[in-house]
Order: structure tokens, then C-alpha cells, then sequence
């Protein structure tokens, strides 16, 4: 109904979005006040005041800090009504107020991989547009990028994770379309990936397609050259 339709949709996987009602959210005072929703979202869960002060204003003096932390949230406030839900402690997101967030549905679905229904496997992993925030910059917050490097390692992860197994379980089923399909994702993921392209030649080659399977290993060879300068094995 018309509450569902104002809930937030929060995609942080690729170029970040988020929108409400299908319109795109606007007027957040700075990339910081942007970085620091982005955070919430990506938790999931109350986040302590001084973890947010140390993410993001950690250079300057505590009391400014703790002035810009109150500016940023009384704006995100304001663009984003009621959603969150702020202490004198702790910060969070009102999850029931969000209808979608990409990060937590991967992870949810990497998560039990093994036992979700094999036609679920490539819909969650398409939830992997690109890396987490990929083109999104902000400065002055070094605890907030060293948090940013190991949370896209864990999602990159995460997305490779269905794959390998979407792979697997439609390749078991014969499925010669999906497979392809699954293999081809974890490529443009990892283009390195010597278990995948050996997988994706062989099934070209069993298919028939022998030029196409050529064309596969020359990709290989490329990408190995490029990424860490070695021959296929």
C-alpha cells in the first residue's frame, strides 16, 4: 500500500542509490552526511556515537566533531523523515522502514547458499552491480575507508559465493544456459578466475561451440597477463 510505497530502497552495491517511492533521495548537506547513512545501512544495526566520530572526524578537535556529527544527522533527518533512530549513545537505521538493501540481501543469501533454491541463486547474486559504493569518494575519513575496503572484499565475496554454486548446481541440472550465464557473472567479478574460465571452455567445447571455447582461453590468457602477469596453467 501507499507506506510500502515510501519505504526506501537502499542499493550500495555499484554507483550508491537510494530512493523513495521510485524518486531518487536529494539534499544531504555533504559526501560525509551521504558516507555515514551509507555506514548505517551497512551495519544494519544501533552504531555507537564515538564509532560514527571516529569514522568520519577523527582528525579534528572532539568538540567540533561532535558539532558536525549533530549538523549531519539533523539533516538526515530532514531528507529522510523519521528513519532513523537516534540516542544520546547510538545512532541506527529503522529497518522497517526500508523496503530493499542490496548489501544485506547478498550477504543473507551467500550466507545459506547450499540450501537456497537453485532458480534464487543468480537473482541474489545479481544484486552485485559493482563493488560496494563503487565512484563514491569522500575526504578526511580514513577509519571510514579502511572499513570500506574490508566490507567490498566481504561482498565481492559474498556475490562470488552464489555464483561458484549457481555454477555448479545448474551445470549438475544440465542447464547449459545458466551455467554459461552464472560463469560469465563471476568473470566480470573476477576475470583472473583460472576454475572458471577451465569451466566455461570446457562446456563451450562439449556444446559444440570449439571456437567460442578458444576464444574463452584467449581471454584467460589476457586477463592473467594483465592482472598478475602469468601463463594458465
Amino acid at each position: 500500500g501507499k507506506e510500502a510505497a515510501l519505504r526506501l530502497e537502499i542499493r550500495l552495491l555499484g554507483s550508491p542509490t537510494i530512493r523513495r517511492g521510485g524518486e531518487p533521495v536529494t539534499g544531504f548537506r555533504s559526501a560525509k552526511a551521504q558516507a555515514l547513512l551509507y555506514y548505517l545501512a551497512a551495519r544494519s544495526q544501533p552504531v555507537m556515537r564515538a564509532t560514527l566520530l571516529n569514522l568520519f572526524w577523527a582528525e579534528g578537535a572532539e568538540e567540533q566533531g561532535r558539532t558536525n556529527l549533530n549538523q549531519t544527522l539533523s539533516n538526515l533527518r530532514k531528507v529522510l523523515g523519521d528513519v532513523l533512530l537516534v540516542t544520546r549513545q547510538a545512532v541506527a537505521l529503522d529497518l522497517q522502514q526500508v523496503q530493499l538493501l542490496d548489501v544485506r540481501e547478498l550477504a543473507a543469501a551467500a550466507h545459506r547458499a547450499q540450501t537456497l533454491a537453485v532458480e534464487l541463486l543468480l537473482e541474489a547474486a545479481a544484486l552485485y552491480r559493482g563493488d560496494l559504493l563503487e565512484g563514491f569518494q569522500v575526504r578526511d575519513a580514513a577509519e571510514f575507508e579502511l572499513w570500506l575496503g574490508g566490507e567490498r572484499e566481504r561482498l565481492r565475496e559474498a556475490a562470488i559465493t552464489l555464483l561458484v554454486e549457481a555454477a555448479r548446481r545448474h551445470e549438475a541440472a544440465g542447464d547449459v544456459a545458466r551455467t554459461q550465464q552464472a560463469l560469465r557473472a563471476l568473470l566480470r567479478i573476477e576475470p583472473w578466475r583460472e576454475s572458471a574460465h577451465r569451466q566455461l571452455m570446457l562446456l563451450l567445447a562439449r556444446n559444440g561451440a570449439r571456437d567460442a571455447a578458444l576464444a574463452q582461453y584467449a581471454a584467460l590468457r589476457q586477463a592473467l597477463a594483465g592482472e598478475l602477469d602469468v601463463e594458465p596453467d
